[in-house]
């Protein structure tokens, strides 16, 4: 038997990195993994692998966190840390950040990027109402993210459920 941990993240990259250890001790009281301890990785138990396309030439995209454009494309990110240094900007962006998001919500094709603008839109002045139009949006994950942003702003979950009880999704 063996413990496992793994753990998987996109990088600025684009690429995807899995990493795969375990400890050939049962449950981990007699830890094998002595590499660590002796600084030698031969005696490691464990694997990075990189995930990519053929081909792939990995580039990163310039972080631009000081105009709302930079930060919205920051908040469309696959790599989480760049995605929450967007994230934070937009939310203490005031008016400018606000309208930026709105647009995102309302002509992005990516249901992901909707739902980021959605959930940044419902913190801030006029939340409610913007969760109020998402709750019929006609996207179920969208109506999903409406209904998760809606307890997260504590707006009256019994009069939401009632809204969203005859729900197809």
């Amino acid at each position: 038997q063996r413990q496992m941990c793994k753990e998987t993240g996109v990088s600025p990259d684009g690429a995807i990195y899995l990493s795969d250890w375990y400890d050939p001790g049962v449950g981990g009281h007699a830890t094998g993994d002595t590499g660590a301890h002796s600084h030698n990785w031969h005696l490691l138990h464990g694997r990075i692998y990189r995930l990519a396309p053929p081909g792939f030439k990995p580039s990163v995209a310039k972080l631009d966190l000081t105009s709302t454009r930079g930060q919205i494309a920051a908040l469309e990110s696959p790599n989480l840390s760049t995605r929450y240094l967007g994230y934070t900007k937009l939310a203490a962006g005031g008016q400018p950040a606000r309208e930026a998001l709105k647009g995102v919500f309302d002509k992005s094709p990516s249901a992901w990027f909707r739902a980021r603008a959605l959930w940044l839109l419902a913190r801030g002045p006029g939340g409610r109402q913007v969760v109020e139009q998402a709750l019929k949006d006609k996207d179920p994950n969208i109506r999903v993210t409406a209904v998760r942003a809606a307890r997260r702003i504590k707006m009256d979950m019994l009069d939401v459920a009632g809204q969203m009880m005859n729900d197809s999704s």
